[in-house]
């Protein structure tokens, strides 16, 4: 058989055309944008949520920093507390509800056998919401350096003194202790309260011997018993 020969029938081949056309149509590019935006709108509102975070982390680190600080030198001005009366204020020691004065050593004096303790008279109070310390570089000098901004942000601070009990001052007066003073304090007690509401207390115990009549030996507790202030001066608050 020859196949060469035979024929087929001729098949006629149509070229369909689709009706699909290719790339996005209108709406599914509209559809995308608007998923892109969201996605950017959630990314910059966790990125500045974490800036936030970051913020308020290195101002709380930078406050407890300077609260440290703070603190560290209110322990040394009180620790190196030097019972001296001095000559301007007449007093050994004075506070109110939201000042202190005495006169304390310094912490890093070296005393030696030919040389004097390096004395200050130091002032702790506040003022608006500011901690400040003011120095006198001699105990007897009346001017004072420019005071030091300690702490900022500060709500309250309250001053308590222990003489047989953790007493505040009377309002709106300052106490005034000095060599005639029979009545000694044994503790100093700072509160301060934050803008946050954090409360910090502090408490020291006043163990130097006072001129006049030795040591006093009364513990700075909540248990002992009441006593008077008669013999305790009063005047005007402080500026």
């Amino acid at each position: 058989m020859d196949y060469g020969a035979m024929s087929y029938p001729k098949r006629a081949f149509r070229v369909r055309k689709s009706n699909r056309q290719d790339g996005f149509t209108l709406i599914e590019l509209m559809v995308a944008i608007a998923i892109f935006t969201l996605l950017g709108l959630a990314s910059a509102m966790v990125l500045s949520g974490v800036l936030r975070a970051h913020e308020r982390t290195g101002e709380a680190d930078q406050q407890l920093r300077l609260l440290g600080l703070a603190m560290t030198q209110l322990s040394d001005d009180i620790n190196n507390f030097v019972p001296r009366q001095s000559h301007v204020t007449g007093a050994i020691l004075s506070l109110n509800n939201n000042t202190f004065m005495l006169t304390t050593r310094l912490a890093d004096d070296a005393v030696s056998d030919c040389c004097a303790p390096d004395l200050r008279r130091v002032r702790w109070f506040l003022n608006g919401d500011t901690l400040y310390r003011a120095v006198a570089i001699y105990p007897d000098n009346p001017k004072e350096q420019r005071p030091e901004a300690v702490l900022h942000n500060i709500r309250t601070m309250q001053m308590r003194y222990f003489q047989k009990r953790w007493q505040q001052p009377p309002s709106n007066e300052t106490l005034i202790y000095n060599a005639q003073s029979s009545q000694r304090p044994t503790g100093l007690e700072m509160t301060l309260t934050l803008n946050d509401d954090t409360s910090l207390t502090r408490r020291f115990l006043l163990t130097s011997t006072w001129p006049g009549t030795g040591n006093t030996t009364d513990e700075a507790t909540e248990n002992t018993t009441d006593t008077t202030k008669d013999d305790v001066k009063t005047e005007g608050t402080a500026p």
